[in-house]
């Protein structure tokens, strides 16, 4: 019998990149064209990308509670792989954050959460 180890492409690590729907902390936005892009990055770095929709909640100096839709972008990836696009992951993550006027965008790489402004 087979195990669940024999089909392992190992790819051990995953990121996942957050992407916000709101813009000047909370102004709602259509964040489709974000949601896009950011797959078909993590897709041409890692060969793949999954997206599933969350509602995620953080608390702004500025207005207090910002409720909204975010979209997690996944992926998974080999040590090397990350390690090798690590600083291109990091700019993407910061002109995304510009680009939207947020404090900072969540970053989770291997159940550890960062955040990139």
């Amino acid at each position: 019998m087979k195990k669940l180890s024999d089909f392992s492409c190992n790819l051990k690590n995953k990121l996942s990149i957050y992407v916000p729907s709101t813009t000047n902390i909370n102004n709602t936005i259509d964040n489709s064209a974000y949601v896009k892009n950011t797959s078909i990055f993590l897709s041409k770095l890692f060969g793949g990308c999954t997206v599933i929709n969350a509602f995620g909640n953080w608390i702004s100096d500025q207005v207090g509670l910002v409720s909204e839709n975010i979209n997690i972008c996944f992926t998974y990836c080999t040590t090397k792989d990350f390690t090798e696009n690590e600083s291109t992951i990091i700019e993407y993550v910061k002109n995304l954050c510009c680009e939207l006027s947020q404090e900072c965008i969540s970053v989770s790489f291997n159940n550890e959460l960062f955040f990139i402004s």
